[in-house]
């Protein structure tokens, strides 16, 4: 099923739950390992600095995991965007708020999407479908979640 993903020349994906601590995820290591002309990037919302432990977590917690060299590039959201997206989240849950999205909650379903078009990634490997599709409709971006792969 992985080999859908041998169409593209460029994949972003996700981090959490999908690279790490889902049941594919060493299925994913070994498709970015047997590809390296394809560029990979990671997307995650990881901020505060857990951006930065990603490679040693993935190493860690599988022996064969790829290195950074194996990736084009790592982007995180930003922590604002992050931190208002929660809060409202919280709010929501609580009972404080009702309605259509915030500007923020926007942003934040909406931003992987926005960051495979600005790198020019066709499709999105995430496990986080509700964070994602958003933007990879409105940005035209193929969404693939990794129970597909």
């Amino acid at each position: 099923m992985i080999d859908r993903l041998l169409t593209y020349d460029a994949i972003g994906w996700d981090f959490d739950g999908t690279l790490i601590d889902h049941p594919k995820s060493s299925i994913m290591h070994e498709f970015i390992l047997a590809h390296p002309t394809k560029q990979h990037f990671i997307l995650t919302f990881r901020t505060h600095g857990m951006e930065n432990s990603m490679f040693r977590e993935m190493r860690v917690k599988y022996r064969d995991a790829p290195l950074p060299r194996c990736f084009s590039g790592t982007h995180n959201i930003n922590a604002r965007a992050w931190e208002k997206f929660l809060a409202t989240q919280k709010e929501r849950m609580l009972g404080l708020y009702h309605g259509p999205l915030t500007p923020w909650e926007e942003y934040y379903v909406e931003w992987k999407g926005m960051m495979c078009d600005k790198l020019h990634l066709p499709v999105l490997v995430d496990d986080m479908t509700a964070h994602v599709l958003p933007g990879c409709e409105k940005y035209g971006i193929a969404y693939v979640h990794p129970d597909e792969l």
